[in-house]
């Protein structure tokens, strides 16, 4: 658990300024939002950012923070937690946020997304994305043709590395 106390300790030995490249462990907490918004505020050059699905859920959550990494992140890693699905995009206030917070996002890797249509809107509303890294697990009333999906991808001039499984009986 990181708090207030161990982000001093943290400023004596890095000059957070200077980061730009930042990788949260999944293990890692906040005592509360205070503290990541004093975290995050240290570091203005923070551009790449890999974080667990928990810890973005509690980022979303909490305005001012969202406000403070508005436009900053390029680079977004959701970090794989065995047996999660990325679930953000299940809640619209979370959708939401999530796109004003990373509107400038141009790299996403985000593990495991749930529906066909929440790669749809990563498509759809983030222009600068040129990267998707991730696995969907499609539905059986998710036949989606992979050569549409393939053919949808480069025409938004997109690089991709998504594999697909199929929940249920096909």
């Amino acid at each position: 658990i990181i708090g207030n106390i161990n982000i001093q300790q943290l400023q004596l030995m890095i000059n957070l300024t200077h980061v730009k490249h930042l990788y949260i462990k999944p293990n890692l907490t906040f005592e509360n939002s205070s503290d990541l918004i004093d975290f995050f505020q240290q570091m203005p050059r923070l551009h790449e950012l890999a974080i667990t699905e928990d810890l973005l859920r509690s980022l979303l959550q909490c305005s001012d923070l969202c406000e403070n990494l508005r436009g900053r992140i390029r680079t977004l890693t959701i970090i794989y937690e065995r047996y999660k699905k990325f679930t953000i995009f299940y809640h619209q206030e979370m959708i939401s946020r999530f796109q004003k917070t990373f509107e400038n996002i141009e790299m996403f890797t985000g593990g495991y997304l749930s529906s066909i249509e929440h790669l749809r809107y990563l498509m759809e509303n983030f222009s600068k994305l040129s990267m998707i890294e991730l696995h969907v697990d499609l539905t059986p009333d998710e036949k989606y043709p992979y050569e549409q999906l393939e053919s949808d991808l480069l025409k938004c001039k997109t690089e991709f590395d998504i594999s697909f499984t199929y929940s249920g009986n096909l």
